[in-house]
């Protein structure tokens, strides 16, 4: 699970962080892209929205020194789809396989 400072509960304003890590994940922080997908799939302190949530952490695990935690939050949307995302079981299988060669360690089952 990725830490963010949606697990804050002095935090008030989500719209504010997602911008702050936006920002910080267009300079190349790509942990910032995961904290802003995880953010926005938890709806804690902003609306849940799992399609920008999926474009987050696209944009963190596709790069070649991505970060495996970005390809498990987009294992894991695609594993159960829900609003605005469909569940889709190749992409699952597809962003699980790129978590693995950026060193993922964890057995995860197939559904």
């Amino acid at each position: 699970m990725v830490l963010s400072l949606s697990t804050d509960p002095n935090l008030r304003d989500g719209s504010a962080a997602v911008n702050a890590y936006d920002e910080a994940c267009k300079l190349g922080d790509l942990m910032a892209c995961c904290d802003a997908g995880s953010t926005l799939e938890q709806g804690i302190v902003i609306g849940r929205d799992l399609t920008r949530a999926a474009t987050f952490y696209k944009r963190g695990c596709d790069p070649d020194e991505g970060m495996f935690i970005c390809c498990i939050g987009l294992t894991n949307l695609y594993g159960t789809g829900g609003p605005g995302l469909t569940k889709d079981r190749k992409l699952r299988n597809s962003y699980y396989r790129r978590a693995k060669l950026l060193g993922y360690s964890a057995h995860m089952e197939d559904d």
